[in-house]
């Protein structure tokens, strides 16, 4: 089934609606999921709807949930997301952050206490068209049932980690981050499993210590690894540092709120105005010149083109235009409630 954008935000939020959850947030989380499918972003679009659904049904995020601060000082606030859906706590979280930033010149928000946070890309991004600088991280999701190992080791102690960061720019959009710190995300490894692919080499570290590419692998005991060797594990720790041990979210943990993987999760937000040294235009055009001349720069071999972060999503919107796929299991749930 092809629906377009608006006729599908408005299923996922009307389906939501249904299973007793207020309008402002199904409205939330059906724009974030719809948003991440039309930037090609499928692993955290509308194949989400389902296992939000369950999460419901088990108890393990609460319906009608109220986004609060729980401690905030001059430059910083902690944000509870009251076991509610993350959308709405991010949505809140990030222009928390963006205000304080605007009266401190940096504004730093942890986010605990909330159910899956979507794709990250879609906050930095958002902010940076506004204007701010911004960086997220993720962690603490391997806190109970770990997926990573460490550079150097076999062993699951940690999780995918992801982290994400926006940079104002100007006529052509943001410059938009956003990936795991291991090689391949959950969502890649499952997507290649089942399609029978092979994943990027070194992808896992099997339970033997040797690398692996094959997504059966991580099922038989082995690991995700982290991408860059030490370098992408180094920014992996600082993630759960940043977010997870920052926040001490582990002292909100209220199973089974959360589940598994979130019970003990937290996100970090950093906004800076990109103005705080100046003014904001010289800022975008110079990110902008900048991005001009490596897009005009001279590709390597199996490049059609240089790129900027950023741009394969802005692609992905403009084909979105046209409506967005929707698999036949999802197209099920949403069929009462397409107009």
């Amino acid at each position: 089934m092809k629906l377009s954008v608006p006729v599908l935000t408005t299923a996922v939020s009307k389906t939501l609606q249904n299973r007793g959850v207020s309008v402002a947030t199904a409205d939330s989380v059906a724009e974030a999921l719809v948003d991440a499918d039309a930037a090609g972003v499928a692993s955290h679009g509308v194949i989400q709807l389902r296992r939000y659904l369950d999460a419901l049904e088990d108890g393990e995020v609460l319906a009608n949930a109220q986004v609060s601060v729980r401690r905030s000082f001059a430059s910083a606030s902690l944000v509870s997301g009251g076991w509610g859906f993350g959308q709405p706590a991010m949505d809140y979280g990030t222009q928390l952050a963006c205000r304080t930033a605007d009266r401190n010149g940096i504004g730093l928000v942890s986010v605990v206490e909330c159910y899956h946070t979507g794709r990250l890309g879609r906050y930095v991004e958002e902010a940076a068209r506004l204007g701010y600088l911004m960086a997220i991280f993720g962690g603490g999701q391997g806190a109970v049932e770990p997926h990573a190992a460490p550079y150097g080791g076999r062993t699951r102690v940690l999780h995918t980690n992801p982290v994400a960061f926006g940079v104002p720019a100007g006529p052509s959009g943001p410059w938009v981050v956003d990936f795991a710190t291991t090689v391949v995300s959950g969502g890649a490894l499952m997507s290649a499993l089942q399609d029978g692919r092979q994943l990027p080499p070194g992808s896992l570290v099997g339970p033997d210590g040797e690398p692996s590419s094959d997504p059966n692998v991580f099922f038989e005991g082995g690991a995700h690894a982290p991408f860059g060797g030490h370098k992408g594990y180094g920014l992996m720790l600082f993630a759960e540092a940043v977010s997870n041990i920052l926040s001490d979210a582990r002292g909100y943990a209220s199973p089974p709120l959360g589940g598994i993987y979130l019970g003990e999760s937290a996100t970090t937000i950093i906004a800076i105005p990109s103005g705080v040294f100046g003014e904001v235009v010289d800022f975008s055009s110079t990110s902008e010149e900048l991005a001009e001349k490596i897009r005009n720069s001279t590709p390597a071999s199996g490049f059609d083109r240089v790129r900027v972060p950023g741009d394969l999503e802005n692609d992905a919107r403009r084909r979105s235009e046209s409506g967005l796929e929707v698999a036949d299991d999802v197209a099920t749930i949403l069929r009462p409630h397409l107009e």
